[in-house]
């Protein structure tokens, strides 16, 4: 059942090199993108920690500053409005942006052209002897 991937190991290795370094290239660039994408979704998560703790601090900060004075100004309103809008924005950023990403894709792809062609190239000998 081997015996084609056999006789190509034996006639041809590098052949068999030339693939496997091509396997490593295909490795090499769909794992490229995934230390972006992780610092990228660690930078939202950072903003939108940040902007939610500010914007609940200066919520607070003005809660009370209403409660002694009595006046309700825009300002009050206004600052921690700001932040807290960042926080509403970058949570449906991060809503939004796909959770997974499919994982080396590409090497799938290879992977299930390979097994087509090896399972083609380990049917054409029976075929042959069937036919004679």
């Amino acid at each position: 059942m081997l015996s084609p991937l056999i006789r190509l190991l034996i006639s041809e290795p590098g052949l068999l090199l030339d693939h496997a370094t091509g396997y490593v290239a295909v490795i090499r660039q769909d794992a490229s993108g995934w230390p972006t994408r992780l610092k990228q979704r660690i930078g939202w998560l950072m903003v939108l920690a940040a902007s939610g703790l500010i914007g609940m601090m200066l919520a607070g900060v003005s809660l009370m500053l209403f409660a002694v004075t009595g006046v309700q100004h825009w300002l009050l309103w206004a600052v921690p409005g700001l932040p807290l809008a960042i926080t509403l924005v970058t949570a449906v950023r991060l809503a939004q942006a796909p959770r997974t990403h499919p994982s080396f894709a590409h090497v799938r792809t290879q992977l299930c052209e390979d097994m087509k062609l090896f399972g083609h190239e380990l049917q054409e000998p029976a075929d042959r002897h069937a036919e004679t």
